[in-house]
């Protein structure tokens, strides 16, 4: 009798830890999941004498969106945007340039672009190559600083902050 209570919570237990695994790789593959995701949302303020469209782009990693990263090229191209910021770890410190580089050679000759860098791009050991990269695709970098756009009338000021944990950052 004592055998096959323990046999049965031997069995329970297993059961456990294996729905415990299921539920942990479901998560995980879940937060690692690097298929495009497009989301919309509408703002409005009166301080805005016109429409203004901002697409963000932000932990890309230099994945690969399609041939020529053409899925996200279409998505940027469907929202019809008039800028483009693009919001860290656009590149990634284990992953070839390529992707990354198609893109924004893509976006620099068609969209005014904002670009700050994420820590991905600070553990590549070598930011600063990035960032003349990224301006060399026509990209404003923005580093601790702003700048203004303005389209139409609308008038936006467009501020960038270094990743906290990057050299010469302000939390240093």
């Amino acid at each position: 009798m004592e055998k096959r209570k323990r046999k049965e919570r031997t069995k329970r237990k297993k059961i456990w830890l294996i729905a415990l695994l299921l539920l942990l790789f479901v998560l995980l593959a879940a937060a690692l999941d690097p298929r495009l995701r497009t989301v919309r949302y509408e703002m409005t303020s009166p301080k805005l004498s016109a429409p203004l469209r901002i697409a963000q782009l932000t932990d890309l990693h230099s994945c690969r969106y399609g041939r020529d990263m053409r899925n996200l090229v279409r998505a940027i191209e469907e929202a019809e945007p008039d800028l483009i910021v693009l919001t860290g770890d656009i590149y990634d410190d284990d992953m070839p340039e390529d992707n990354a580089d198609t893109l924004l050679a893509y976006l620099g000759g068609r969209y005014p672009g904002f670009y700050v860098t994420g820590n991905h791009e600070n553990w590549t050991g070598d930011p600063e190559r990035l960032i003349q990269k990224v301006r060399g695709f026509g990209i404003t970098v923005l580093e601790g600083e702003w700048t203004a756009f303005e389209k139409e009338g609308a008038r936006i000021l467009v501020a960038g902050v270094n990743d906290p944990d990057a050299p010469g950052s302000y939390a240093e």
